[in-house]
């Protein structure tokens, strides 16, 4: 009876290794058959999955070995190419939990922005932008992954980016007059380092008051005090 062991890699080559390694044989004395070759992971994040069978051949069988499969392609890291990269992530991750947006993607010189319009904006967006920054890293995350380098990029959503901007500079003005009124030093809530920045901004020329950071992420939040 022909010996067979089935072996999962990352890639073609690493399976059939493994495997020749275990039975102890030569490659032309084995035949290989490929039982799967996917991504694994929520929208292939994690890599590929190779899974094959190898079997020893009786004395007299010549060797059958498929081709090994082409190697994944990897984008060149050409903004253009990124660019796409990204809005194609993106809109598979909405049409794999069934939203209804169209997504924009445009290039600024210092990063990516993708705008998201439709009707299930707001169940993307979230308490004060909470999932729309949860679904921001998760974008990013992935096509550094894919894109195999750093890539800067916001993801908005008809518009709420300037308008919590905008809402968070009167918050900080609001709260500054109080400190000041008061003489007592005033904690914020827990925000993402991009909303901090938009504090400490907002109030570094403002009088009576300073600002500052303390916590860990994701629960790092402004500390407004007075001075003098």
């Amino acid at each position: 009876m022909a010996i067979s062991i089935e072996k999962t890699g990352r890639s073609f080559e690493e399976a059939k290794k493994a495997a020749l390694e275990e039975l102890k044989v030569p490659e032309d004395r084995v035949s290989v058959e490929i039982l799967e070759d996917k991504a694994r992971g929520f929208l292939g994040l994690s890599g590929r999955l190779v899974r094959i069978r190898v079997t020893v051949l009786e004395s007299g069988a010549s060797a059958q070995t498929p081709e090994a499969p082409p190697a994944e392609e990897k984008p060149s890291g050409n903004p253009g190419e990124v660019l796409e990269l990204a809005k194609g992530l993106l809109e598979s991750i909405l049409r794999a939990m069934r939203f209804n947006v169209s997504v924009k993607a445009h290039r600024e010189p210092d990063k990516i922005v993708l705008e998201m319009q439709g009707p299930d904006v707001p169940l993307l967006i979230g308490h004060h932008g909470q999932t729309l920054n949860a679904l921001q890293y998760l974008l990013y995350v992935m096509v550094c992954h894919k894109a195999k380098t750093k890539v800067s990029l916001m993801l908005d959503a008809e518009g709420y980016r300037e308008r919590r901007e905008q809402a968070l500079r009167r918050l900080a003005l609001q709260v500054a007059r109080q400190v000041r009124e008061t003489g007592q030093e005033a904690v914020m809530e827990p925000m993402p380092p991009a909303e901090r920045r938009i504090i400490h901004l907002a109030l570094v020329n403002e009088p009576g008051v300073t600002t500052y950071s303390e916590g860990e992420e994701p629960d790092r939040r402004v500390i407004i005090s007075p001075t003098g």
